[in-house]
C-alpha cells in the first residue's frame, strides 16, 4: 500500500512538471525600438541563417530614416576580395568577386524571400570616394567600410571602439583577419581589419583569402514587429482565448517580417467592450498549414503593442472562422481606445524568422466602468381569439456588465426567451388584455424595465348586411324556408 501511495506521489509531480505553464508575458515591440549603441550594446537580432546557423547581427546604426543598419561579427568563411580581374586588380567594390557572392550565392541561401523583401535594395545612397578610387555601394549586401569601423585605432560611425586585443568587436584573435570595402591605396588592395581590431587603409593583395563580416540594412516598414528570439519571454507556443501582455524586448530578438504569401480578411466590428467580454471576429481567406495561425496584436492609440495572442491554429484547416479573445482585466487593459490587429502568421523556431500577412486593423473601445442597463422593445400586440402560437419581435438591451432580463409579471403563457431575446406567446389564451413586465438587472442601480401588452380579441362581428341578422335566429331562418316552400306550391 505504500508503495502505491509513493508512485501516484511521484506521478502528480511528473504531471505538474509537464503541464503548460501560463504564459505571463511576451517581450514584444515595434521595429522602431531596434537601436544601436557603442561598442556593439544595440540590439541584437537573429535573422536569416547560413551553412545551418542562425545569424546574430547587431544594430549598429539607427539614425536613418526607415532603416536599420545590422552586421555581424560571425565570419561567413574565408575568401578572396577579387580574383576575376586580370592580375587581381581591385577594379571597385562593387565588380569585386566577393560583393558578386554576397548578393548572389550568400543572399539566396541565407535569407527567405520574405525576408529578401525586409532588406533594403540600395545600402548606400552614393559613390564613396577613398583610399584608391571611389565605389559604388548600392547593393543590398556589403562589407563595412574605414569609415564605419574606424581608420587604424579610431572609432568610427558605429562607436566600436579599438581595444588592441581580442574583444570579439573588431578583434578576433590570432589569424582571424577580415575584408572592408574601402579600396586599399593601390589598384591591387582593399582595406581590411587585423586580429587584434586594427584598421589598414593599405590593405593586402585582393587575392587574399580574409574574413566576411556582411552589413545590411532592414527596412522597418516590412517587419511587423520583434520579440524575444527564444526563451520564457518568446511567443507563447498554443492556442488560447486568453491573450499574453506584452513587456519591453530585453535580449537578443527575431523579426516578424510581413509575408505577401500569408492573407486574411474581415469587416467584423467590434465596437465597446468591457473586461472579461469575449470578442468574437469572423475571417475568411487565411493561408492554412504547419505552424500557422490567426494571431492578434492589441495596440495602444499611440502604436504600442500591448497583448499578443495566437487564437486559431490553421495547421490542419480553419481557413475560415471566428478568431476569439476574452478582453483583458480592466488593471491591465484601462478604459480606452485600442486597435485590434488580426493576422495570418507563421511561427517559426527560436532565432528563427517568424511569418505575417498585412494586419486587419479593428478599432475596440474599453470601458469597464458600470453602466446601468437599459432594455426597449415592442410594446403591444393584438391578436384574434384561436390564434397560434407566435413571438413578439426582439428586444434590445444596454449597460455594462451586459444586463440579464427577467420577466417580473404578466400571465404564465407568455414567456421570456433569453436566446432570441423575445417574448413566446403559447396558443390558447382567452379574449382579454395581458400585460407583462420585462426588467433588466445587472448590479448597477436601477434597474430597468419595459412593459408589453398583448391584447386578444373575440373575433365575434356584430350587424352588417347582405347576409343574416344575427338576431334572427335558427328559428327564424327554418320560419322563412317553410314559408317560401307553401307559397312555391300553391302555384
Amino acid at each position: 500500500m505504500r508503495m502505491k501511495k509513493i508512485f501516484f506521489a511521484v506521478l502528480a509531480v511528473m504531471l505538474l512538471c509537464i503541464a503548460p505553464a501560463a504564459w505571463a508575458a511576451v517581450e514584444i515591440g515595434l521595429p522602431s525600438g531596434l537601436v544601436a549603441g557603442a561598442n556593439l550594446s544595440g540590439t541584437e537580432v537573429y535573422f536569416g541563417s547560413y551553412s545551418g546557423s542562425n545569424i546574430l547581427w547587431h544594430v549598429v546604426y539607427d539614425t536613418d530614416s526607415g532603416t536599420r543598419t545590422l552586421w555581424t561579427t560571425t565570419n561567413m568563411g574565408d575568401r578572396a576580395y577579387d580574383t576575376t580581374h586580370s592580375g587581381g586588380t581591385h577594379q571597385d567594390w562593387s565588380g569585386s568577386d566577393i560583393c558578386a557572392w554576397l548578393n548572389g550565392t550568400f543572399y539566396d541561401g541565407a535569407f527567405d524571400l520574405a525576408e529578401q523583401g525586409a532588406i533594403a535594395t540600395n545600402y548606400g545612397t552614393a559613390n564613396e570616394a577613398y583610399g584608391w578610387g571611389t565605389i559604388d555601394s548600392r547593393q543590398k549586401i556589403v562589407l563595412p567600410s574605414v569609415a564605419e569601423i574606424g581608420n587604424g585605432t579610431a572609432t568610427g560611425d558605429w562607436g566600436i571602439a579599438y581595444t588592441g586585443g581580442t574583444d570579439g568587436r573588431r578583434g578576433f584573435g590570432a589569424g582571424d583577419e577580415w575584408w572592408l570595402r574601402s579600396p586599399g591605396d593601390g589598384p591591387d588592395l582593399a582595406a581590411y581589419v587585423n586580429s587584434d581590431g586594427h584598421v589598414y587603409d593599405d590593405g593586402p593583395l585582393v587575392i587574399s583569402a580574409l574574413g566576411v563580416r556582411p552589413a545590411l540594412k532592414i527596412n522597418l516598414s516590412s517587419v511587423l514587429f520583434t520579440s524575444a528570439a527564444s526563451g520564457a519571454s518568446a511567443k507563447p507556443p498554443t492556442v488560447s482565448a486568453d491573450l499574453t501582455a506584452a513587456t519591453t524586448t530585453s535580449g537578443a530578438v527575431k523579426f516578424t517580417v510581413l509575408s505577401s504569401l500569408l492573407t486574411l480578411s474581415s469587416t467584423a466590428t467590434v465596437g465597446t467592450v468591457a473586461a472579461g467580454d469575449t470578442v468574437s471576429i469572423p475571417y475568411t481567406g487565411a493561408i492554412t498549414g504547419a505552424d500557422r495561425y490567426v494571431s492578434c496584436v492589441i495596440v495602444s492609440s499611440g502604436g504600442a503593442v500591448l497583448f499578443y495572442g495566437k487564437l486559431v491554429d490553421c495547421t490542419g484547416g480553419n481557413a475560415n472562422g471566428t478568431a476569439s479573445f476574452t478582453v483583458p482585466a480592466a488593471a491591465d487593459l484601462p478604459d480606452g481606445a485600442y486597435t485590434i490587429k488580426l493576422f495570418n502568421e507563421e511561427c517559426n523556431g527560436d532565432n528563427e524568422t517568424d511569418f505575417a500577412g498585412t494586419p486587419v486593423d479593428i478599432p475596440m473601445t474599453v470601458n469597464s466602468a458600470p453602466i446601468a442597463p437599459g432594455i426597449t422593445g415592442p410594446t403591444t400586440m393584438s391578436l384574434e381569439q384561436g390564434y397560434a402560437a407566435t413571438s413578439t419581435g426582439a428586444f434590445s438591451t444596454t449597460g455594462s456588465p451586459s444586463p440579464t432580463v427577467t420577466k417580473t409579471s404578466g400571465d404564465a403563457a407568455i414567456t421570456w426567451n433569453n436566446v432570441m431575446q423575445r417574448l413566446d406567446i403559447a396558443a390558447g389564451l382567452a379574449a382579454g388584455t395581458y400585460p407583462i413586465v420585462l426588467t433588466a438587472s445587472n448590479g448597477t442601480l436601477p434597474d430597468a424595465t419595459a412593459t408589453f401588452t398583448l391584447t386578444v380579441n373575440s373575433g365575434t362581428t356584430t350587424g352588417g348586411g347582405g347576409g343574416c341578422d344575427a338576431g334572427v335566429g335558427i328559428f327564424g331562418v327554418l320560419a322563412l324556408a317553410a314559408t317560401l316552400l307553401t307559397t312555391r306550391k300553391r302555384k
